[in-house]
């Protein structure tokens, strides 16, 4: 599939003729696509800057988390974490070394966010709406 996307350049309403062999058959048949723009509404996608003030059994984790601004607090290991209206269910784990993770349900999708020391500063690509 990847390949056959790879063919289908050009603007909007561009149409493409793909010759296609099926099965090993010695006919072939023609493909026409028309290329569109399709864009995924986000629930999230940005880049996360968060901070945690405290440790895994009681504190504080704010920053940005794409375009929004967080305040989430931990009590034991669970974080009560509201997103654009959303409940989430996370937890932040000790990996070691002064390190954390924020892991859990993030809009129908489990996420791992690995920081180094108290901080997670990355890239989050689109988790869809």
């Amino acid at each position: 599939m990847e390949t056959v996307v790879g063919y289908l350049r050009g603007d909007v309403g561009t149409r493409v003729v793909l010759n296609v062999y099926t099965g090993g058959a010695q006919q072939s048949r023609d493909v026409v696509a028309v290329r569109e723009y399709i864009e995924v509404p986000c629930f999230i996608e940005g880049f996360v800057d968060l901070r945690l003030q405290g440790d895994d059994r009681y504190g504080t984790i704010s920053g940005w988390v794409g375009s929004e601004y967080v305040n989430w607090y931990v009590d034991f290991g669970r974080v009560s974490a509201v997103f654009k209206g959303e409940r989430l269910d996370l937890q932040l784990r000790f990996r070691g070394a002064g390190n954390y993770d924020i892991t859990g349900w993030m809009h129908r999708q489990y996420m791992t966010w690995s920081g180094f020391g108290w901080r997670w500063n990355f890239y989050q690509a689109c988790i869809p709406d």
